[in-house]
């Protein structure tokens, strides 16, 4: 009698590992489409985050670059002017020399 009731409790707690393993898995599996869901959101965010981040600062180097284009411009233009003066003056001639 003994042999089939250790037989039948063999086959109960069997019965019973199984269905926690079942239950464990399906747990797992739960957990890990969360996980993944969860991240795929996160990444999703920064993702555009970094759009953001990425477009203003293309806007802040074309700032930067025009105010730039125009300081060498005007720099430019002085020392052009201050050339351009430089070159057209007539070097003076002292009455003394005449």
């Amino acid at each position: 009698m003994k042999t089939a009731e250790s037989k039948d409790t063999l086959t109960e707690t069997k019965a019973q590992v199984s269905e926690m393993a079942d239950k464990a898995k399906a747990q797992a599996a739960e957990t890990t489409a969360a996980v993944k869901a969860k991240t795929q959101a996160v990444v999703a965010e920064v993702s555009e985050d970094v759009k953001e981040v990425k477009a203003a600062a293309a806007e802040k180097i074309d700032v930067i670059i025009e105010e730039t284009n125009e300081e060498v411009s005007e720099l430019k233009a002085k020392a052009d002017a201050k050339l351009q003066g430089m070159f057209n003056k007539k070097p003076e001639v002292s009455e003394e020399a005449e």
